[in-house]
């Protein structure tokens, strides 16, 4: 009697900075994926990951969608991620990748729950769950984003209070209060209001309709203040912030 061949499978991991890239984020989420394959004795084809912002749309998310495509394509069925954080922060884009998934045969399996990209289709349960995680996940991240910007602007505040009552805070080497551990790329540049309007202000106006990704805002604003190299698209979206209040 002939054995059948085994399954086979890719794993996928995500971090989104360069950061992480190296670091025991992606070695853990790799692990995590090998033991998914070890138990349900899937062949491991392929071992992908990426450096992405989670919160982009599926159509910014080239690298998983090759990735998707690739499995159409040489009929691999399985797709193993850590958790849905790897697949999406925002809960629309999640649903997106279960649908595409869903047409093409594949199957993504997630490492902390196994069953929440199933098929769902006659199942409201099942769907009703799925939402409810991918909801989550998209408010864990927004609770994130708005904790970090609420503490920036308070840190702003207590700054400028200081500065009118002649109160001395802890200051860099060059001389600048520190609202968020260093100074920003804008005051390095010491560009003034109007400077920034100028260079910057068609940009952050792109970004806000939506024109521009994160990470593209990020590659347009070192190029036009001169940068050596690309600042970091938090850096990008935490100066879009500051123009914007």
């Amino acid at each position: 009697m002939v054995k059948g061949r085994k399954e086979t499978a890719v794993i996928y991991s995500r971090v989104s900075t360069k950061a992480n890239q190296h670091g025991a984020s992606v070695t853990r989420q790799q692990q995590a994926c090998k033991e998914v394959c070890s138990r349900n004795r899937w062949d491991i084809v392929h071992n992908v990951a990426e450096v992405v912002s989670g919160s982009l749309p599926k159509d910014q998310r080239h690298v998983f969608c090759n990735l998707l495509r690739t499995c159409k394509e040489k009929g691999i069925k399985n797709v193993v991620v850590e958790g849905s954080r790897t697949v999406s922060r925002t809960a629309k884009t999640a649903e997106e990748f279960y649908d595409l998934c869903k047409e093409a045969g594949i199957k993504i399996t997630a490492a902390d729950i196994p069953m929440l990209f199933d098929d769902s289709t006659g199942n409201p349960a099942q769907r009703f769950m799925r939402h409810v995680l991918f909801g989550y996940v998209q408010l864990e991240r927004d609770m994130l984003v708005h904790r970090l910007q609420d503490g920036l602007a308070r840190k702003k505040r207590k700054a400028e209070e200081a500065r009118k009552k002649g109160h001395q805070l802890p200051r860099s080497q060059q001389g600048t209060v520190k609202v968020n551990g260093r100074r920003s790329i804008l005051e390095t540049k010491q560009l003034s209001k109007r400077q920034i309007e100028q260079k910057l202000g068609g940009l952050f106006h792109q970004y806000d309709n939506g024109r521009l990704s994160v990470r593209d805002l990020a590659k347009k604003i070192s190029d036009r203040l001169g940068c050596k190299k690309t600042i970091s698209h938090e850096t990008a979206r935490r100066m879009f912030h500051a123009h914007a209040e």
